[in-house]
């Protein structure tokens, strides 16, 4: 039986919410995505398929990044990005892999 506490769970866990993140006092705060591709395509049809939908009545934010360091600049600078849709295959064959494991050992 594995340990629900150990770190290579995949449980999804749930950050406090902060505030300051609302945009008015009625309004809720998005939920900030990053999108990490090298392909542009993927870019613009997540936009497309995504761009105007609303999760427990907030908005969706996205960013942008074309590269495991761009994800990273903004991942270390952006507070409160709630998913993370990542290529695993960009500059090198292990890219995505190893900003995730970055991202669960540095950045938590």
């Amino acid at each position: 039986m594995s340990d629900p506490t150990a770190p290579d769970n995949d449980e999804l866990l749930f950050q406090a919410e902060d505030p300051s993140d609302a945009r008015s006092e009625d309004a809720q705060p998005s939920w900030k995505v990053l999108i990490v591709d090298d392909d542009e395509t993927v870019h613009s049809s997540t936009l497309y398929a995504l761009g105007n939908v609303t999760v427990l009545d907030r908005d969706l934010q996205f960013f942008h990044a074309y590269s495991s360091s761009e994800a990273r600049q903004i991942l270390t600078s952006e507070p409160h990005i709630a998913v993370v849709l990542l290529d695993v295959v960009m500059e090198q064959d292990n890219s995505g892999l190893t900003l995730v494991h970055e991202i669960r050992e540095t950045l938590k």
